[in-house]
This record gives structure tokens, sequence and C-alpha cells, in this order.
């Protein structure tokens, strides 16, 4: 079946650093788990505009899982800065793992997450280096 790739709204872009060095990197020390990595990329596949409306059932049914699973999966990501909850069913993927829309847009939505001085460091700060020093054990599920 084609997809589309490029679009009059821009274009979906994965951060070519995260995909050679960061996830590769997280995937073998065991910082993301398989089941953390659908989820992240089922995140990715929806975000629009840096946000992704996908509720828990709708990412398990669409990775092959249960919904019981989704949750800590999103609970993981989102302690790492690889996403964020900004509502019930809303995810706000980092901009700077992937981004769909132009690079001008965004630049500006970097800018406006960067003003909010987040404490947790959110976009900037990613993986390991986001969770504070107690929890760097590696994930149990």
């Amino acid at each position: 079946m084609p997809h589309e790739v490029l679009g009059a709204d821009g274009y979906a872009l994965l951060s070519r650093y995260f995909a050679r060095y960061v996830l590769p990197k997280a995937l073998m020390s065991g910082e993301m788990t398989k089941l953390q990595c659908a989820v992240l990329s089922n995140i990715v596949g929806r975000a629009e505009r840096g946000v992704a409306n996908a509720i828990q059932r709708e990412i398990a049914d669409e990775i092959g899982t249960s919904r019981s699973n989704v949750s800590p999966a999103l609970k993981h990501l989102a302690a790492r800065n690889y996403i964020r909850s900004v509502g019930r069913g809303l995810w706000q993927l980092n901009p700077l793992i992937a981004y769909k829309g132009n690079g001008d847009e965004q630049q500006r939505f970097l800018a406006e997450l960067r003003a909010l001085a987040l404490e947790n460091g959110f976009p900037d700060t990613i993986g390991l280096s986001a969770v504070p020093n107690e929890k760097k054990e590696p994930p149990a599920c």
C-alpha cells in the first residue's frame, strides 16, 4: 500500500542522530525495551505538529499488545523526555526526535518549549540523563 511521504503541510522527519546513536544505544543497553520502542514508534507515526492524539487502547491494538502494557511504557518514555503528557490521550513528542512540518515550524515549536523552562529539561535532556540518579536502573518490563 502506498503511503504519503511529502505533503502540503511539510514533511515528517526523524532525527538522524536519534535514529543512529540514541535509539540503538537505548535498545542495546536495556534503557528501552522492544515494547517501549514500539510505543515510541507509534507516537512518532501519529504526531502532527509535535502532538500525537493517542489513547492507550489504540496504541495497544496497533502494536499488538494489551493496554496494560502500554501505560507503563508511556510512563517510561515520559520519564526520559522522549514524550510528555499534555492532556488525556495527548502526547507531545520531543521535536528533537521527530517532527512533522517544516524546519521553521520546528524551530518555533522548540523555542516555545524552551521558554516553558520545564524542570525536567524537556526537550533538550533526553534518555537516562533526564532521570534522577536514584532511578537509573534498567526497566523491568
